[in-house]
């Protein structure tokens, strides 16, 4: 495409003016993040890009390898970094550090709620770390990998600030290739509309700028790179500065089935994220819908206005996202209400609570939402106090969340039709990995541990639980909220507070722990009853399954794990626990076990009668097929005159089956 000079000045200025308006932009969102930052986490933010860009000793990330890469190109110090540097690694002289040779780094750049009305005190700190492949050899992106793993870990251990770094491949990622799905990578499964909020929220920390921000919004791939070669013609406009990550234009129903299938995974650990990022998928593929990308109606904004505003919505990435759904669902009354519950308590926001002048711009926005939704104060209360709601109304509320995801999903898929796997971008593998990780989820099977749904993290765990017994014809344990005594519990306050029931204490406590209701900050208690545990066995239990079992994400699950035959990866075996403490004799076992693909287990044995019941109880739930031991296990029997004895007996009992197992294999 040919341009006179005319021509050419005319688009010139238009990208010099573009530029302007990111940095202002840019800098605006980056005051923001700082504004809502706890103070003692803000030289964390400020020493990152220094930490990557420089292989000093004694500093975290430093890597004694001399192959070791680092650096970004034009990078400075600014007086907030240099501050950062002293308060935090005074023996550092940052204005004597000099430049690597070579910077193997282009852009840091954060993506997400940071700098957004959604920042809070549990935003994840996501940045994508631009490099090329083809400049590094494979122990270096080895050594870069160890790199950012070692300055994550001291970020959480320094100042509780939970970094995440994806070493993002800039020709990979103009070509939209992101890789297999796993841990945080959506993989093959809605490349474009990863691209699509990536540009939405970024915020660039260190290095160039994509070049995509300085582009008209609309721009077409052929004016896309036309408009490169006038920035490279350019006296005005340093090209050294972009970075191409390529155009976006459009995102096609292709890649909807698996940015469905992707999003009712992750709203295992975050749902009310995911619903958010459903129903925009519902917008996309609604008729009577606008098809503008988000990302570029921000663009739009941003480019148009003569100033940044430093207060309102206006320039937010995620009142653009929020304020398109709720125009979607505003003839349906009860996905409305949900949605608005949700964003409020996501917020963080007091009706009551005076934020210090910086954060002002998020109570601006959350009452000017308020004001339109028309809820009394009361309800604001209601919903500012959430913490304090009883384990029945947060379930609820988590139910209601998941019965949203489910039905969006299913919408989603009957519209699409899919009839041809084919036509579908996302490949089998990846349809194999999350479709498992789905099931590990949400399926039901016999004896397994179902999770609780839950809207948010917070709410669901107790500071104090109390256990309980009665007796009428067979023993039922209950476990309630709070500390309680035997007097206190009529049917009627028993079911105010009671939280679940069931025939074995051992599964109960599992349960609550799998689910994140007791941990080692929740406060136990046992009504006084007739029953063989006491306090000190609940505790043990409890804290053995705390240590042996440390809940991780699904989502972090190996791809190889969740491809291969499910297998039991650690078992944790209890005998005689609700068993008179004179008992010489081995009289019931439970067993919780954790499988490869991320499900637990619960099977328990009452009243044992014979050798033959053991055996057969062992095999069936400790061993494998082939009598192997699990990779981990622990054997637990309650304090007493006979737990050694019983302990042996236990073990004794393995290895006989061992023996059973491997002859009959």
């Amino acid at each position: 495409m040919a341009l006179n000079e005319k021509g050419f000045v005319k688009l010139e200025q238009k990208l010099v003016r573009n530029i302007k308006s990111f940095h202002s932009y840019n800098n605006l969102r980056i005051q923001r993040l700082l504004d809502l930052m706890p103070n003692s986490q803000k030289p964390l933010f400020h020493i990152l890009p220094f930490l990557l860009h420089t292989n000093i000793p004694g500093l975290p990330g430093y890597l004694q390898d001399n192959d070791t890469p680092f650096g970004f190109s034009r990078f400075k110090i600014d007086e907030s970094m240099e501050k950062a540097i002293k308060d935090l690694f005074p023996e550092i002289q940052p204005q004597h550090v000099k430049n690597n040779k070579r910077a193997y780094l282009r852009s840091l750049i954060l993506m997400g709620s940071l700098g957004s009305v959604a920042q809070n005190s549990k935003s994840d700190f996501d940045y994508w770390l631009c490099y090329r492949e083809n400049e590094l050899t494979v122990k270096q992106l080895q050594l870069l990998s160890q790199k950012i793993r070692n300055i994550e870990t001291w970020a959480d251990e320094h100042a509780g600030l939970e970094v995440h770094f994806f070493l993002t491949d800039i020709k990979k990622t103009q070509n939209n290739d992101f890789g297999k799905a796993g841990g945080e990578s959506a993989g093959s499964s809605q490349p474009r509309l990863l691209k699509e909020e990536f540009y939405r929220t970024m915020i660039v920390v260190s290095g160039m700028t994509p070049f995509w921000w300085i582009t008209p919004p609309g721009t077409n791939d052929q004016e896309y790179k036309h408009l490169k070669q006038v920035a490279k013609a350019s006296n005005k406009i340093t090209t050294e500065s972009f970075i191409d990550l390529g155009n976006l234009t459009e995102i096609t129903t292709k890649e909807f089935f698996g940015a469905a299938i992707w999003q009712i995974l992750k709203a295992i650990d975050s749902p009310f994220k995911s619903a958010m990022k459903l129903a925009m998928l519902e917008i996309f593929i609604s008729p009577s819908s606008k098809k503008d990308l988000l990302c570029d109606v921000l663009k739009d904004r941003v480019h148009s206005a003569p100033v940044i505003q430093k207060s309102g919505k206006f320039f937010d990435p995620y009142t653009i996202l929020l304020d398109a759904i709720l125009d979607h669902y505003q003839n349906k009354t009860e996905t409305l209400d949900l949605l608005r519950t949700c964003i409020y308590i996501k917020s963080a926001y007091h009706p009551n609570q005076k934020m210090a002048d910086g954060e002002n711009f998020k109570q601006e926005i959350m009452f000017s939402y308020i004001k339109t939704w028309n809820w009394p104060l009361e309800r604001q209360l209601e919903l500012s106090h959430y913490e304090k709601w009883t384990f029945d109304k947060v379930k609820h509320l988590g139910e209601r969340l998941h019965q949203f995801l489910m039905s969006t999903y299913q919408n989603l898929s009957t519209r699409l039709k899919i009839l041809d796997f084919e036509d579908q971008i996302i490949s089998r593998e990846d349809t194999t990995i999350i479709g498992r990780k789905l099931a590990s989820y949400y399926q039901r099977k016999n004896g397994k541990i179902n999770i609780v749904k839950r809207a948010f993290e917070e709410g669901l765990r107790l500071e104090s639980a109390t256990f309980s017994a009665l007796k009428p014809t067979y023993t039922i344990w209950y476990l309630h909220r709070d500390p309680i005594k035997s007097n206190q519990l009529s049917p009627k306050d028993a079911a105010n507070r009671q939280i679940k029931s069931g025939s074995n204490l051992v599964g109960m406590i599992a349960w609550a722990v799998i689910n994140k209701i007791i941990d080692q900050k929740t406060t136990l208690n046992l009504a006084p009853n007739p029953l063989p545990p006491n306090i000190n066995d609940i505790h043990m239990v409890t804290k053995n399954l705390l240590n042996f079992f440390p809940l991780e994400k699904l989502s972090s699950l190996s791809n190889k794990s969740i491809l291969n035959e499910e297998r039991k990866k650690k078992v944790y075996l209890v005998g005689n626990f609700c068993v008179a403490k004179w008992e010489k004799k081995i009289v019931s076992l439970s067993v919780i076990h954790l499988t490869t693909w991320g499900e637990y287990f619960h099977s328990s044995i009452q009243k044992i009668r014979n050798q033959q019941e053991i055996d057969e109880f062992l095999i069936m739930n400790f061993l494998d097929q082939e009598g192997k031991l699990p990779t981990e296990f622990k054997i637990f029997v309650p304090t007493g005159q006979w737990q050694k004895k019983i302990q042996q007996e236990i073990e004794s009992q393995i290895e006989n089956c061992r023996t059973i197992r491997k002859s009959v294999a």
